[in-house]
């Protein structure tokens, strides 16, 4: 509820849920040194009568005539950080604060990987999506921005695309996304293969 998404009244426990949370897999980004909660990301997992929440802002995005396959997309959505992180941290967080959002993206590839997830979709704030595409991580825009907790956009993305693309141009930060799925062992053979720069594993382990 710190991001005010939603009416606080409408959630007396102070815990924003909806009819998609019980069909999602739920990322928490957690400083190890304080314990405190970081971010947050949810993983909408594809189902055979909600649908995915996108279309309630883009009726049809979801299943984009044929170009996304109803069943095999996931949707990211809920995807934040902490307004007082920097308080949070206690130190000074300008050099690595751009790179936050990526623990957030390698708990929600694991969960594609994990799920066998074809294409992704979201709603996102255009300043999260110029930041992804100067990591390497592109989606395509579909239509224009909407009114949506204020001005989103839109996007989706095929995934192995998604991952081929990061992959060339950033291959340190595909490296670390999916140290998640390498750990859990559910990285695809051809993926686990690709052998990343000195510079990569140097930015995974940081």
């Amino acid at each position: 509820m710190e991001r005010e998404f939603e009416e606080k009244s409408d959630f007396p426990d102070g815990r924003e849920s909806d009819l998609f949370d019980r069909h999602s897999i739920h990322v928490l980004l957690i400083d190890r040194t304080s314990g405190e909660a970081l971010g947050t990301a949810r993983l909408v997992l594809p189902h055979p009568t909600l649908g995915h929440p996108i279309n309630s802002v883009a009726p049809g995005m979801a299943e984009r005539g044929g170009v996304l396959p109803p069943m095999r997309t996931g949707e990211i959505s809920r995807f934040c950080l902490s307004k007082t992180i920097r308080k949070s941290l206690g130190r000074d967080t300008a050099s690595f604060l751009p790179f936050l959002p990526l623990g957030l993206i390698q708990g929600v590839i694991t969960a594609i990987y994990e799920h066998r997830l074809t294409h992704v979709c979201a709603v996102m704030e255009p300043a999260l999506l110029r930041l992804l595409t100067r990591l390497g991580i592109h989606f395509n825009p579909w239509g224009e921005l909407v009114d949506h907790h204020g001005l989103r956009q839109p996007c989706w993305s095929n995934f192995d695309v998604l991952m081929d693309r990061m992959f060339d141009e950033r291959a340190d930060v595909h490296h670390y996304c999916t140290t998640g799925a390498r750990a859990a062992g559910v990285l695809p053979e051809a993926v686990a293969r690709l052998r990343p720069s000195r510079s990569a594993v140097a930015f995974a382990s940081c």
